[in-house]
């Protein structure tokens, strides 16, 4: 029987998911905040920076810290990742499997959920209200310069400019970390202001996984997450448009040693669809692995490129195709992975490529109930494209995937946007 995990929401509109297993020496929770990619991105991403930096318990790095290391070694960190068209900021803790410590002893579960409550909802803030100075002006330059500094990753910047002009009127367009323009505007009031409506109206998630009693955590969960005054809603799901009907092509200079090519599709499925696991099946013998047929004809056959791989964008539905190559190689090279693609719509899959593709996905699934971080964020994704299903059932989708049904994926992929970075 496939595993799934407990789940139950909180009347301020909380949702709570909780997986009660020993395969882990930990027990892992990951909360959540979910924004909209819109001119306050800037905002939503700095702000986990700052209260990462303190709370009113701990109300600097060195005091939180020093709890941590009292927490039997606890592991905390936050991340920033778009989602299709949501931002979602993650407060990550892991803390040792309580029933490897002695009785008597503080209940780790409940501390680290006290700890994240704090990091939430108790950040430091001086004599105004309004988040430390120092923080924010601290964080704010450590951003400013991680996105100043997208370029000198040059595959990076390359599909960062092929979704810019892809998208650019669409949410998605948008990069994760805002701009560097708008992140030097803030200020603490603004960031402050913001902080405070992100809590009173954006979806809230907290996933548990580990050796826990559900029941009991529950209860110790609506104690320090059940806030009042919530209006907090679901945010829209990803919108989808067609191709243009002659790809736009897009081409920047700089000095390189060799260019950088982005083919960018628009899919007519996505995550949520029951086309989806022929769409990643198609993915993975176009380019997603390294027997694909792109890594084979454009690295083995033609030697046009070292790397060459296809990925999608799950929720959004968007295939990327990325490759390093000389410049004047590219038409060449758009011949190739066009004639692939074509070969695909005809259904010319061989058993080989079929077998490969499957077994390559079907592991990936596997592998997921082997990590905590990788399980909740697998589930964490589904949720929000409205798939929900386990690794088990996503695998058995997988192993029943047809040439036909690939085929038919693959007539639906059409190309949007060409983009090179050219030396």
């Amino acid at each position: 029987m496939p595993k799934a995990f407990r789940t139950f929401r909180l009347p301020n509109g909380v949702g709570v998911y909780v997986r009660e297993t020993t395969r882990f020496k930990t027990v892992y929770l990951r909360a959540t905040l979910q924004a909209p990619l819109d001119d306050d991105t800037s905002l939503s991403a700095l702000l986990p920076f700052v209260l990462k930096r303190g709370t009113t318990r701990h109300p600097n790095v060195l005091a939180m810290t020093r709890y941590l290391e009292e927490l039997y070694g606890a592991l905390f960190d936050i991340d920033v990742a778009k989602i299709g068209e949501r931002l979602v900021v993650s407060f990550r803790l892991e803390v040792i499997d309580p029933g490897y410590l002695p009785t008597g002893g503080p209940d780790v579960v409940v501390e680290a959920l006290d700890f994240l409550r704090d990091v939430i909802f108790h950040p430091v803030v001086n004599d105004r209200g309004h988040l430390d100075t120092d923080y924010v002006r601290q964080e704010r330059e450590n951003l400013v310069e991680m996105v100043d500094s997208l370029f000198d990753n040059r595959p990076h910047y390359a599909l960062e400019r092929c979704i810019e002009e892809m998208c650019g009127d669409e949410p998605f367009g948008r990069y994760e970390y805002g701009t560097v323009e708008a992140l030097k505007a803030i200020r603490p009031p603004g960031l402050t202001r913001h902080w405070q409506h992100l809590l009173d109206t954006a979806p809230l998630d907290l996933y548990v996984v580990g050796r826990v009693d559900a029941v009991q955590l529950e209860r110790s969960i609506r104690e320090r997450f059940g806030r009042a005054g919530r209006h907090a809603g679901p945010l829209p799901r990803a919108t989808r448009r067609p191709a243009p009907a002659r790809p736009r092509r897009v081409e920047d200079r700089a000095d390189l040693q060799q260019s950088r090519v982005v083919l960018g599709y628009r899919c007519n499925a996505g995550f949520e669809t029951r086309q989806w696991p022929a769409l990643a099946v198609m993915n993975a013998i176009f380019g997603g692995i390294t027997t694909s047929k792109l890594f084979q004809a454009v690295r083995e056959r033609e030697s046009l490129a070292y790397s060459v791989n296809s990925f999608l964008e799950k929720e959004k539905g968007i295939l990327f195709v990325t490759a390093g190559i000389s410049a004047k190689s590219v038409k060449k090279f758009e011949a190739i992975v066009k004639e692939e693609l074509e070969q695909l719509r005809r259904g010319e899959i061989t058993a080989d490529e079929l077998r490969n593709a499957k077994n390559h996905l079907e592991d990936q699934l596997r592998g997921v109930e082997d990590s905590p971080g990788t399980l909740t964020l697998f589930d964490l994704e589904r949720r929000l494209a409205g798939r929900l299903e386990t690794p088990e059932q996503a695998a058995a989708e997988i192993a029943q995937v047809t040439r036909g049904a690939i085929a038919e994926a693959a007539r639906g992929v059409q190309l949007d946007t060409i983009y090179l970075l050219r030396e």
